[in-house]
């Protein structure tokens, strides 16, 4: 059976974007400057957890040195609070180490604290990175175990383990409730800084997209062969790109929001884009004799994906 392609596998491939450059040069400053933590907060489907996959792969080329990175999903169990053990197997989960539910939460303390600093010891600047993703599920005791043994590391050990966390934005609501109620050693530890992450906010963000699937993403790996010209070989051929639709789709994208009356600032999330890029791709593209979209083309495009009619919803559901 012919492989299928990581745009067809739900887009199952790393891509540079903007959104993503600026969150990676925030990583490397809290890291190159000792910053205990931060957190990122953005809504749903704009590419957080596309941005920390490709932050982990890269992140020591970025660095200059090897730094390992453990991403941590809170998972919520069914039916039930998250709770400390829960956290506390997620960790041990991210870090490959097994455990039972006959182990004591001082048990798994041990096991998690001992695997972080044999992680930071393989560092040459002593450091590990744990990312939290949907972090807008812990509470309280969570930030009070975590600080537990990450003081522990610091203190005893010398090392540091630098905390991301990463969610939706109910997690800066959370950063203003500890803020009031006086818990500023939490937020001094976990939440100094804040970051949103947005999407693609302009016609060149989106081009800079478009461009990295016509001239940098290759398939087979190490082909030569662009994944735009993978699908679209006669196009590219006649010198068409992704790219060059850019503005179109950004104008119709815009006035399709204004239209649906969603709210400014207008950004279009990475799940978007990787299906306009593909459903472009292989329903339009690929056709024999095929030039450029034409206005139809690109509103029958953008009204197939279906997630501006999401965002209408998340929005209301917010209000």
């Amino acid at each position: 059976m012919k492989p299928i392609h990581p745009m067809g596998r739900n887009n199952d491939f790393l891509m540079m974007t903007r959104p993503i450059e600026r969150l990676a040069q925030t990583f490397l400053q809290w890291i190159l400057f000792n910053r205990p933590g931060g957190m990122v907060y953005g809504q749903r489907r704009r590419g957080k957890s596309r941005a920390i996959a490709w932050i982990r792969k890269y992140l020591k080329e970025l660095l200059g040195y090897p730094i390992e990175v453990v991403h941590v999903c809170a998972r919520q169990p069914k039916n039930e609070p998250y709770r400390v053990q829960h956290f506390f197997d997620n960790l041990l989960d991210a870090l490959n180490e097994p455990t039972s539910s006959r182990e004591t939460t001082s048990a798994k303390f041990t096991k998690i604290r001992n695997k972080l600093i044999v992680y930071a010891r393989r560092c040459p600047a002593r450091k590990v990175v744990i990312v939290i993703d949907d972090a807008q599920r812990l509470q309280k005791p969570h930030y009070e175990w975590l600080m537990s043994f990450l003081n522990e590391i610091e203190v005893k050990y010398r090392m540091q383990a630098v905390v991301f966390l990463v969610g939706q934005p109910e997690l800066a609501l959370i950063r203003e409730l500890f803020v009031s109620s006086g818990e500023l050693q939490l937020t001094g530890r976990f939440m100094p800084e804040a970051v949103e992450f947005v999407g693609h906010r302009s016609a060149e963000e989106l081009r800079y997209s478009f461009d990295r699937i016509d001239q940098h993403l290759f398939w087979p790996r190490d082909s030569g062969i662009s994944y735009t010209a993978y699908h679209a070989p006669e196009a590219v051929a006649a010198n068409w790109g992704l790219a060059l639709e850019a503005d179109k789709f950004w104008d119709a994208w815009v006035a399709t929001r204004e239209a649906q009356k969603i709210p400014f600032p207008e950004d279009m999330s990475m799940q978007a884009l990787t299906g306009i890029a593909y459903f472009t791709l292989v329903g339009f593209a690929s056709q024999p004799g095929f030039t450029r979209l034409s206005e139809t083309d690109i509103a029958t495009i953008i009204e197939a994906q279906g997630y501006l009619e999401i965002e209408v919803s998340e929005e209301t559901e917010a209000v």
